[in-house]
């Protein structure tokens, strides 16, 4: 197995942000290659439940560190993450104006994934207990194999005929090298439908497309086929909590949103994310950010900023 990379200030991402007209900002860039968003942050953010979309995360300059319930990771140069699917995680970004955090965002996309795990099968290890492949957070070594295809990946984007030339062939070759490593046991697991991890998925797709109405667990066991006691257990595994639980957060990270972006009246919020009680959803919210719904303009990441397609 490839070595593990030393800490440094990468000069190439810096020119890459730099040729996408990026080498100044704070949140979100959207490149030409679909599924693949930069992120810059110049400043501290500091630690908050944010909405993060399924993905393989790479910080190459600075450092992020994230909570999700018992799961504490930390992202940098040394160091990446998975997440299997959609989640609400509490995240604290470390970054300074001479010193911003730089780094990739690459959505999973599950129809290749299915297709090279057949091939790597072979490196499927045997785990007892709670293994990693059970987690829907991990962060793991980042390799000089894997860093290499991230470099050649982000090679691309400043030339929108090169993303559409070989971007997908690119972003396989990164899928195959993660696969490859000890990290891809998540990737392979995800990738098999009669795991428990894509069981879990699977719930979570379900609550995501369905938290704006009355649902509980009989609901979402019963649309996967499982037993709610099945489900129970394989969701704590894999997130440390209850799919109720989940569900909640969901519902309080969505409010945020149409408070803070789409500007929605506070009063209408709650049933726009499937509340029936406004008072219980104002102290829910309270419970989770630390502000009443009225507030949520002073909470961190606020002043984040996404760009669309170049």
């Amino acid at each position: 197995m490839a070595g593990a990379v030393t800490p440094a200030v990468d000069k190439q991402v810096g020119e890459v942000f730099r040729q996408l007209g990026f080498g100044n900002g704070h949140g979100f860039l959207r490149t030409a290659l679909p599924g693949v968003t930069l992120f810059r942050f110049g400043r501290h953010e500091a630690s908050c439940p944010q909405h993060y979309e399924r993905g393989i995360v790479f910080v190459l300059q600075g450092h992020k560190e994230g909570r999700l319930n018992d799961m504490h990771i930390r992202t940098s140069s040394e160091r990446f993450t998975i997440l299997t699917d959609a989640y609400p995680v509490h995240c604290e970004t470390f970054a300074s104006n001479p010193l911003p955090v730089l780094g990739v965002h690459i959505h999973l996309d599950i129809v290749p994934l299915r297709q090279l795990a057949a091939v790597t099968a072979k490196y499927d290890q045997q785990e007892c207990g709670a293994s990693p492949e059970e987690r829907v957070l991990t962060s793991i070594p980042l390799t000089t194999d894997i860093l290499a295809e991230v470099h050649n990946l982000l090679a691309l984007l400043p030339d929108s005929g090169d993303c559409a030339a070989v971007g997908e062939a690119t972003l396989t070759r990164l899928y195959y090298a993660v696969l490859k490593s000890p990290a891809g046991v998540v990737l392979r697991a995800l990738a098999r439908a009669d795991s428990k991890l894509s069981r879990v998925s699977g719930a979570i797709l379900y609550m995501q497309q369905n938290y704006d109405r009355k649902i509980t667990v009989n609901d979402i066991a019963s649309h996967l086929g499982l037993g709610e006691s099945t489900l129970n257990r394989a969701f704590r595994i894999a997130t440390g909590e209850s799919p109720i639980q989940y569900l909640r957060k969901v519902r309080l990270t969505r409010a945020r949103s149409l408070i803070t972006l789409q500007r929605m009246p506070v009063q209408q919020v709650a049933g726009e994310v499937g509340y029936r009680s406004s008072s219980q959803f104002s102290r829910d919210f309270r419970n989770y950010f630390g502000v009443p719904p009225g507030a949520a303009d002073s909470l961190p990441y606020g002043s984040v900023s996404v760009i669309g397609d170049t």
